[in-house]
């Protein structure tokens, strides 16, 4: 079964695409245990809005404050989420 997969995987034209997920997923990770998820989930928002489905900068942008925003009145002031402290310490967790 594990020969049928590999072979499918070599003849496909999206292994790009597979790896290029992959990247993203451990980029977000990467960058929230460095800086945080109050700075990591909005960056990873507005990045992944221009660069992957390429949305212009005001779409980009206006999503980004919200999810900002989201983040730190929803989890932050209201429902009080213990964030885990960013590896480098003069960012906001």
């Amino acid at each position: 079964m594990a020969a049928r997969y590999a072979a499918v995987l070599r003849g496909s034209k999206d292994l790009f695409g597979i790896f290029a997920m992959h990247g993203w997923f451990v980029l977000i990770i990467v960058a929230t245990y460095v800086a945080g998820r109050m700075f990591a989930l909005p960056l990873f928002i507005l990045l992944y809005l221009l660069f992957v489905a390429r949305e212009g900068w005001a779409m980009a942008l206006t999503y980004t404050f919200c999810s900002w925003l989201l983040l730190w009145g929803m989890f932050d002031k209201i429902v009080h989420v213990v964030w885990q402290p960013p590896l480098l310490g003069f960012m906001p967790y």
